[in-house]
């Protein structure tokens, strides 16, 4: 069994959506492939923890966060564009701060799930932490997203800030 920190998934995602140009990759993905930017961070932080995955541990992942994600945190992020849009805006900027901070509760209870569902999976951790897992795991998702992948030498996800 893994042991992990409980919020290491978040407290990762937090650190690496902060990294330059990670940020507007993640949009980028989630606006032109329909990406989801938490399970572009599960990957990574797997492979920053020495898993490698398969394509099929990534459709199982997804569907295991599917309802949720569907249901509230995209229902949630369609709300604050929304009202962001509107002409309500001007009015009370409160109601933005409160969405987003919404949006962000639903998207760290996504990343809950993934993480309990990485502890019932049989996954074996390596000691050696190498980028090059972390790349392969997130082109795993970016083959079912039909995106284009990274390359192995890619420092988009780098572990420098994580050591």
């Amino acid at each position: 069994m893994i042991n992990f920190k409980k919020d290491s998934l978040w407290s990762y995602s937090q650190i690496q959506y902060t990294q330059p140009g990670v940020e507007e990759y993640c949009l980028e993905l989630q606006n032109t492939y329909r990406g989801n930017v938490n399970i572009l961070l599960f990957c990574s932080w797997l492979g920053y923890c020495g898993i490698k995955i398969s394509i099929k541990d990534v459709i199982l992942a997804i569907s295991t966060i599917k309802d949720w994600d569907l249901n509230v945190v995209q229902s949630l992020r369609r709300a604050r564009k929304y009202y962001t849009e509107s002409p309500m805006a001007i009015e009370n900027n409160n109601i933005k701060s409160d969405l987003k901070k919404l949006e962000l509760i639903s998207e760290k209870s996504v990343q809950n799930t993934l993480y309990e569902w990485t502890l019932l999976q049989n996954f074996k951790p390596s000691i050696a932490k190498d980028l090059k897992w972390t790349i392969t795991n997130i082109n795993k998702y970016l083959v079912i997203l039909d995106a284009p992948i990274l390359s192995e030498k890619n420092k988009l996800f780098s572990h420098e800030n994580f050591t």
